[in-house]
Parts: C-alpha cells; structure tokens; sequence
C-alpha cells in the first residue's frame, strides 16, 4: 500500500484508486471497523509488512473499559425526555 495513503485508510469514504469510484464498495467499512473497535475500548491501526501488501491489527481489551477511560468516539445527541 502506498505509504502516503496509510492516514487516510480509516477516513469515511475513502478509496485508494481514484480511478475505480465506481466500484461495489462505499469506503465505509474501514471507518466502522475503527468505531467499532472503539466503542470496545480498543484500537485498529495499518501497517506495510515487509514483502508488499497491508496489515490491519485490531486491539480490544481482555475487560471493558470504564466509558470514561475511552478515546473520544462520535455520539449522537441524546433527545431530551418529554
């Protein structure tokens, strides 16, 4: 994977070829997979291995992590009680 493109895996919408936007794929999945891990306390980063190609590694804790303890996610604003 192109090292320049590394940051940008992880961004809503994001393809590496531009020239195959018209393809099946959203460029969401990457943007879910790091929320997701999140919301669980953990993390998911990529690397280039030696060889070619990429590596995504997923860390989740062993136990839950207080929601105070967590990288700050995205949340939707909670409606107000009638």
């Amino acid at each position: 994977m192109d090292p320049d493109l590394l940051p940008h895996v992880f961004d809503r919408f994001f393809k590496a070829d531009a020239a195959r936007a018209r393809s099946d794929g959203s460029g969401l999945g990457l943007a879910i997979a790091l929320e997701n891990a999140r919301l669980h306390g953990g993390s998911i980063d990529v690397a280039n291995p030696p060889g070619g190609g990429a590596l995504f590694r997923i860390t989740l804790p062993r136990r839950p992590t207080p929601p105070a303890a967590r990288p700050e996610t995205f949340s939707p604003p909670r409606a107000e009680p009638r």
